[in-house]
């Protein structure tokens, strides 16, 4: 499973069982569900979830941001609640790819903004799971 984190929506993706395809699941609005650590805790026992992938911003020569400092924390918190493995993956330009998924489905940025983040969570496992063939 792979999570695109943000302050407003947290994005949720999942592979299938061979670990082969990344798929969008959902996207969370921390404002409208503030017991969002709680949903992601079910999605994991529901989907039988090995591993967390979690997506990181970093600088073009790799170091962390502050928003990735903010996003360790979150998943700190996470491994409170769960009793398996939490990964980072490097997210830069994934909200930009999943825009433009967006764009190529004729799809406005503005009334979508829910689709945009569990895109980007499917975009953070695809490339976590194309780094491990």
């Amino acid at each position: 499973m792979a999570i695109d984190f943000g302050e407003r929506r947290i994005g949720i993706a999942i592979s299938d069982s061979d670990q082969l395809f990344a798929f969008p699941l959902l996207t969370i609005d921390v404002k409208k569900s503030p017991a969002f650590l709680d949903k992601i805790v079910k999605i994991v026992n529901e989907q039988e979830v090995g591993k967390i992938i979690v997506g990181i911003p970093l600088t073009v020569d790799g170091k962390e941001t502050n928003k990735s400092k903010q996003i360790k924390k979150f998943a700190d918190k996470l491994s409170k609640y769960i009793n398996i493995p939490i990964e980072f993956q490097d997210e830069s330009l994934t909200t930009l790819h999943a825009s433009e998924v967006l764009h190529l489905q004729k799809k406005s940025l503005k009334k979508n903004k829910s689709k945009l983040d569990k895109i980007a969570a499917a975009l953070i496992l695809r490339n976590y799971l194309e780094s491990k063939i």
